[in-house]
């Protein structure tokens, strides 16, 4: 599932942009999309503080406050896909600095064949980035909602739980039949059986309770920790000290 967010204080203009986007990311990927268009800070906010980071993301930097909301929305998403969207009033300087990045322009005011060619180039772009990243840093499921690709760097845990594995990320839950043991050979090393119902990763970890047997991990969850298996966590966190 590809994860597009969109800023624009003009719902009108937010609706408009999404179509173009819709046509290109069917053309040029065969990921399924999710699209969340957002015109106020606050929801935009809560949106990104509780899911994962999008993958793609356009802001319209033209409003009052818009462009140091996204510097600052911008460390939540640093590795998306960025289009600034931006008329003659806000000079390049502004948006074409460190911190911001941005991978495409779209000029407002809108002209359908501009706006279609720019996003053909920066969708044919942002394919082959996704499509490398995502075979070789991530894991991918097969659930309800189709192939999900999802990043080993965004897993906490992996849950074996009615005969089904979850693996966490974020807010999220994503369910499908597999095994445990299956699961650990796909696995990257910072991945560790802590228990006969969890794998952890360990990048995750804030503070392993070895006497309670219980593994707390940044986002706030905890996970298991068997007797048989604490000398394996004890080891890796030695090996990387």
């Amino acid at each position: 599932m590809v994860t597009y967010l969109s800023f624009m204080k003009n719902k009108e203009e937010n609706e408009w942009l999404k179509k173009p986007v819709q046509s290109q990311a069917a053309i040029w990927t065969d990921e399924n999309w999710q699209y969340c268009l957002f015109d106020e800070f606050k929801r935009l906010k809560s949106y990104t503080e509780a899911e994962v980071p999008p993958d793609m993301v356009s802001w319209d930097v033209t409003p009052e406050g818009a462009l140091q909301e996204l510097k600052e929305e911008r460390k939540k998403f640093t590795q998306a896909f960025l289009m600034i969207v931006a008329d003659a009033s806000v000079p390049p300087v502004y948006y074409l600095r460190p911190g911001i990045l941005p991978s495409a322009l779209l000029l407002k005011p809108f002209d359908a064949g501009e706006i279609r060619q720019i996003l053909s180039d920066a969708m044919e772009v942002f394919s082959e980035r996704y499509r490398k990243e995502n075979t070789e840093n991530s894991l991918l499921v097969e659930t309800r909602e189709g192939n999900t690709s999802i990043p080993y760097e965004q897993i906490d845990y992996i849950e074996a739980r009615e005969k089904k594995i979850y693996i966490r990320r974020g807010m999220k839950e994503y369910g499908f039949y597999q095994t445990l043991e299956q699961m650990e050979k796909e696995l990257p090393d910072n991945f560790k059986r802590c228990h006969r119902s969890y794998i952890v990763n360990m990048d995750k970890v804030d503070k392993v309770r070895f006497s309670e047997g219980i593994i707390e991990l940044f986002s706030g969850d905890t996970v298991l920790l068997s007797k048989s298996l604490k000398k394996s966590i004890r080891e890796y966190q030695k090996s990387k000290m």
